[in-house]
């Protein structure tokens, strides 16, 4: 049951860009106990589809350039590759700090991004008055 509504919460993310894995590894290795490893292979396997859908409706809604896909694909799956790769010969302790500061460095990103968006827009109705 609960694996269900993870990945449900996990897809929607991904259809929408943010990337599902973000809240599926936690999910999986923190509620449900599974080894760091194997969540992050569960993640890498479910995003195939999600990936797929997400492109499909990407694509109808034409938000995807297609001279640019090329270049991307590529460089995503060598990033893949290396990233695979490089994760094979991490020990799972160390895999789960250097995702855990990922997520907090980008997760801290964001929240400065937003900060500075807000404040733009509160100057910018305060120069309007």
């Amino acid at each position: 049951m609960y694996l269900g509504l993870i990945g449900f919460f996990t897809a929607i993310l991904a259809g929408m860009g943010m990337g599902g894995g973000v809240l599926l590894i936690p999910c999986l290795t923190l509620l449900l106990g599974y080894p760091q490893m194997q969540a992050q292979h569960l993640s890498l396997i479910t995003y195939i589809p999600m990936a797929a859908a997400a492109l499909v409706v990407h694509v109808k809604k034409r938000n995807v350039t297609f001279k640019r896909l090329i270049p991307a694909l590529l460089s995503g799956l060598a990033g893949a590759a290396g990233g695979a790769l490089l994760s094979s010969v991490i020990d799972g302790a160390v895999l789960r700090k250097i995702y855990g500061f990922f997520l907090l460095f980008f997760g801290a990103l964001q929240m400065f991004s937003a900060v500075k968006r807000h404040r733009a827009a509160t100057e910018e109705k305060k120069n309007e008055k």
